[in-house]
């Protein structure tokens, strides 16, 4: 019979559960969705995962749920209607019906050149403020919302934002607001650093788009950019912010086996996007010039594939390029292909051609692909930019665009060393290596002793990588 006087046995403590430290990414790309931008970070959450994370992803990116890598939960939000995209189906709509009104009728008293350039303004600066911030519009305040939703329930360590489209930032700052939650931005590209290229014709876009990121810049713990020379081009606008650099990199496991077949020409390939200042003349004309040459009495035969989306008007240059070179027989455009054969075609090359010309920032993610698998690789840049630098350092071929010799002379360094054994690419840009980098960087972020000093990311690889003879 119990005695009530008696204390009550006291209970064993309950153990300690230790949970896993938690992130969350906000990302508008994200694979399946064919982005190259979203290739970064579908590598670096699974090797997260792997290093004990619990990650959580937020993309617009449709289907991105049924192919995520174990251990990381994706959320799709899908993009919302805007009123930028309701006057763009307007827009298309009237056009055929303005055809037949085309011819001139008198309208009152001529207007003044003065009067057009007015009224030529206030329509710039008002599609601006339709397109602004970038093509994450409708999408931002959602992702925002569930992000903040999300936060509420998990509580995350860490919030990171990857862009482009920059807003994505945005998303972050509210997911993160009121709470003392780390904010990492992540920049894949330049944001307000390439205002002047993006909105040209409008300061309403580009004094917005230098707001906005120093409204950003001013709620994270740190930002991650891709390249030094974008390190350094942020450092300047956010000096008390800490700023490392993570290059974009691949991941070993997406990338298919090197064909070893023997060929009797030099296979050459470029796969991705021409647009921009992007120019595949240097590489046709030494090409024309490289066949031409018959050292050893043989003739010499190549054949150079180009796969990915020609925007205009550089398909129609390049088709004249190659007619006026006669290069007909040695060329062959694929057009747009699904990731899996990209990497296919680069798998069954000797050269893979990376153009990054006028990209005094960025670094072209085929690169890391290329010489992930391999692949002697030849970069097209200026001596002064980032991917001139970057291709130096992990042991690619770089050449300017003026060096058409140069560039033949490569051509007949890969095609002399058919046959030898593959090269071996440079740990350091690997996923796996850059995540471990980043896993550091992010633990130390809760260490908030004063004067203790934080991991760095800038990576090991200090001297340039030894060209095969």
């Amino acid at each position: 019979m119990p005695v009530l006087s008696e204390s009550p046995p006291e209970s064993a403590p309950e153990p300690f559960v230790h949970r896993p430290r938690r992130l969350l990414l906000i990302s508008f790309h994200f694979p399946p969705d064919g982005a190259v931008g979203g290739l970064r970070w579908s590598g670096l959450t699974k090797y997260f995962a792997r290093l004990g994370w619990e990650v959580h992803v937020v993309t617009a990116a449709a289907g991105a749920a049924e192919i995520a890598a174990t251990g990381v939960v994706v959320h799709e939000v899908p993009r919302g209607r805007t009123l930028n995209d309701r006057y763009r189906a307007w827009a298309a709509h009237r056009r055929p019906l303005d055809s037949w009104r085309s011819a001139p009728r008198p309208s009152g008293p001529p207007r003044t050149d003065r009067f057009r350039a007015f009224i030529d303004r206030i329509r710039q600066e008002g599609a601006a403020a339709l397109a602004l911030p970038d093509h994450s519009r409708g999408w931002i305040l959602r992702a925002g919302y569930l992000a903040r939703r999300l936060h509420h329930r998990h509580a995350f360590d860490v919030v990171v934002t990857s862009g482009p489209p920059h807003a994505v930032h945005l998303a972050g700052v509210l997911a993160v607001a009121q709470r003392p939650t780390d904010l990492v931005l992540d920049f894949r590209d330049p944001w307000a650093g390439q205002a002047d290229q993006l909105w040209p014709q409008s300061i309403v876009g580009r004094r917005l788009l230098r707001v906005l990121e120093v409204f950003a810049g001013s709620r994270a713990r740190a930002m991650v950019a891709v390249t030094k020379e974008l390190e350094a081009d942020l450092r300047r606008r956010h000096a008390a912010v800490p700023i490392y650099w993570l290059r974009n990199g691949i991941d070993p496991e997406r990338l298919p086996e090197r064909d070893r077949v023997p060929s009797t020409e030099l296979r050459l390939a470029y796969v991705g996007t021409l647009y921009a200042r992007r120019d595949m003349s240097p590489v046709l004309r030494a090409l024309r010039c490289w066949l031409k040459r018959d050292d050893r009495g043989v003739g010499r035969q190549a054949r150079l594939k180009v796969a990915g989306h020609l925007a205009e008007p550089h398909e129609g240059i390049l088709h004249r390029q190659i007619r006026e070179l006669e290069l007909e027989t040695s060329v062959e455009l694929l057009g747009d292909v699904s990731a899996v054969a990209a990497l296919e075609l680069l798998s069954q090359s000797d050269l893979a051609i990376v153009l990054a010309q006028n990209q005094g920032l960025q670094v072209p993610a085929k690169l890391y692909e290329a010489v992930g698998m391999g692949i002697h690789t030849l970069v097209i840049a200026e001596r002064e930019s980032a991917s001139f630098r970057e291709a130096v350092r992990v042991g690619a071929h770089v050449r300017e665009a003026t060096d058409i010799e140069g560039i033949a002379q490569v051509f007949t360094l890969v095609r002399a060393s058919a046959g030898e054994e593959q090269l071996s690419p440079p740990e350091e840009i690997t996923h796996p290596w850059l995540a471990n980098r980043l896993d550091s960087v992010l633990r130390g972020l809760e260490e908030k002793a004063v004067g203790q000093s934080r991991p760095s990311l800038r990576p090991v690889l200090q001297q340039p990588r030894p060209r095969p003879k």
